[in-house]
């Protein structure tokens, strides 16, 4: 008999109140009724625990970053450039969505083709390579992707 394929497998995966990050299961814990996140460590509820297959929460994703207001606000769109992944999210300033960015995984010449369009227009949309089990700071339904 065949084995399955690492990306085709299901797995349980926590999806955090707190911080809002996916979690696979090496990445939280069952404890007293609930899943306790291992990034914030706050207990959430197991109806919390959702399915999703495993190369979603595990690889890197290529996403887009559209940004307005000098980068107070900012949301997650799909390669399309249509589907947007979540909601507008409100940063304190240009500079917290940057650092932001650069946490989820923005590499320096992503970083680079950002700061451009902010200096020059104030608005835009950055590529962004999302990196695996990190806080969900842009708030992105992971089954969009």
């Amino acid at each position: 008999m065949l084995k399955h394929r690492r990306e085709n497998k299901v797995v349980h995966v926590l999806h955090c109140w707190r911080c809002n990050s996916y979690s696979t299961p090496n990445r939280y814990q069952l404890k007293d009724g609930g899943a306790v996140c291992g990034l914030c460590g706050d207990k959430n509820p197991l109806g919390s625990l959702v399915r999703l297959p495993l190369i979603l929460v595990t690889e890197p994703h290529i996403i887009y970053v559209a940004f307005t207001r000098s980068g107070k606000h900012a949301h997650g769109l799909h390669t399309d450039l249509k589907t947007a992944l979540g909601p507008w999210v409100v940063f304190a300033s240009g500079d917290v969505l940057e650092r932001a960015l650069v946490y989820l995984g923005m590499t320096p010449e992503q970083l680079e083709h950002h700061r451009d369009g902010m200096r020059r227009w104030g608005q835009g949309t950055s590529k962004l390579t999302i990196q695996p089990h990190r806080k969900n700071l842009l708030r992105i339904d992971y089954t969009k992707l």
